[in-house]
């Protein structure tokens, strides 16, 4: 491809997330086909996946290149990484990407959403930065790096991630916030010429009819949809404690149902078998265990094989959500569905305030297991007919928002090669 047809359509490469077995990455994936699609109808884009079959197959429908991104040879490569960080000596090569498919692009679109966030504490002690090596590659490769769809920082408190993904920020080519928090804090770090506020690419997601024999209780009840995740409870109570929250869970959901009249829906949002640390089916299935008698009446579990439209569909019928998972969330909130936030990081109160204007909506993680939790439902489903009309009132602008990071990255790209012709 020369410069002028670069000009013309570009080629992109989507990076960032670990595969679309997580639901809100399948529902990036198709938003920024999409977005990129209406502003370049005949351009290429690539997705740089770590298990590229599975994606593939996932994303068939999809108009987007599957292509391999970690080089050959992975076992040896992860056993001799083991090896040589038991012995305390330098591992970080074996988180490397390929470049290969950078090389011959013109533009990589990041497309984590909260990759340039903090991890769950406690911080490590070695602390290792991957996502910043390769953006820092891909910018010394002459390369157009847009953060796209994006939650950042603060990183202030973690000095070391602070200095590493300040440098690196200052460095990019784009940023489109998904929230108003990131803008404001990139607003603070002097970055405003190159940040603009846009909604995120899952607002884009189609829903279609979940099929598969998925049916709701048919009692009067309303149903309540609810999202929780082995993530959002190590949040809670780090990795030991797990278990326990579980069972806590199990017991205010059980109030919830008698105290409240509620169908119950369980929705799993990221289908991991492979890494139960990371599966919301295995975690929501040992949850309905728990609740006993009552699972077998009242509560419902969606089937690990829908994918992120299908489930968004099952979403639709429900008359409230309750979401540990940001784009679970988002899935509701596009669908006209109440959805209250379980926030355990500032992305959930970033998306809440972008969605509602306010933070009525939002439950920190860790109240969620008190008997004041109960009460909040209660609101939401009561409120539910005015939040409904705001949420489908506010469905033309969520869209609106989301498809204008493409004019922007389009300016930002012809800004960016008039500056390289004149140099």
């Amino acid at each position: 491809m020369n410069r002028r047809d670069a000009r013309v359509a570009p080629r992109f490469l989507l990076h960032g997330i670990l595969g679309v077995y997580n639901y809100g990455c399948e529902a990036i994936v198709r938003g920024t086909v999409e977005i990129l699609r209406a502003v370049w109808p005949n351009c290429d884009i690539l997705y740089q996946s770590r298990q590229p079959a599975e994606d593939a197959a996932a994303l068939d429908d999809c108009e987007v290149q599957v292509v391999a991104g970690m080089p050959p040879f992975q076992l040896p490569r992860r056993l001799l990484g083991g090896i040589m960080r038991r012995m305390h000596l330098p591992d970080q090569w074996r988180y490397r990407e390929t470049l290969r498919w950078v090389k011959g692009t013109d533009c990589l679109i990041s497309i984590g959403g909260d990759i340039f966030t903090l991890p769950a504490k406690p911080y490590p002690d070695r602390p290792v930065f991957p996502q910043v090596e390769f953006a820092e590659q891909v910018t010394a490769l002459g390369k157009s790096f847009v953060l796209w769809g994006a939650s950042a920082g603060p990183f202030e408190e973690w000095p070391p991630a602070a200095d590493k993904f300040v440098h690196l920020l200052r460095n990019v080519t784009l940023v489109t916030s998904r929230e108003p928090l990131t803008l404001e804090y990139l607003q603070t770090l002097g970055l405003a010429d190159r940040a603009t506020l846009v909604a995120d690419p899952a607002f884009l997601l189609v829903a279609k009819q979940a099929g598969d024999g998925v049916a709701l209780p048919d009692n009067g009840r309303p149903t309540l949809a609810v999202n929780l995740s082995p993530l959002s409870a190590r949040h809670t109570a780090g990795t030991a404690g797990i278990k326990d929250v579980q069972r806590l869970q199990a017991v205010i959901l059980a109030k919830i149902i008698a105290a409240l009249d509620v169908n119950i829906l369980l929705v799993p949002h990221v289908i991991c078998p492979q890494n139960p640390a990371d599966d919301d089916y295995s975690y929501l299935a040992d949850l309905k265990t728990l609740l006993g008698s009552a699972s077998r009446q009242y509560v419902t579990l969606l089937p690990p094989t829908l994918g992120a439209m299908r489930t968004k569909g099952a979403l639709a019928r429900c008359d409230g959500l309750i979401a540990a998972r940001m784009h679970c969330g988002i899935a509701g909130v596009s669908s006209g569905v109440p959805t209250l936030f379980l926030s355990y990081s500032r992305k959930a109160m970033g998306m809440a305030q972008y969605v509602y204007g306010h933070d009525q909506w939002v439950l920190p993680l860790q109240e969620f297991t008190k008997e004041s939790a109960i009460a909040k439902v209660d609101e939401l489903l009561r409120n539910r007919a005015e939040i409904q009309q705001h949420l489908c009132g506010s469905l033309p602008r969520f869209q609106r928002d989301a498809m204008r990071a493409g004019p922007v990255l389009r300016e930002v790209l012809s800004a960016r090669e008039r500056y390289f012709e004149k140099s």
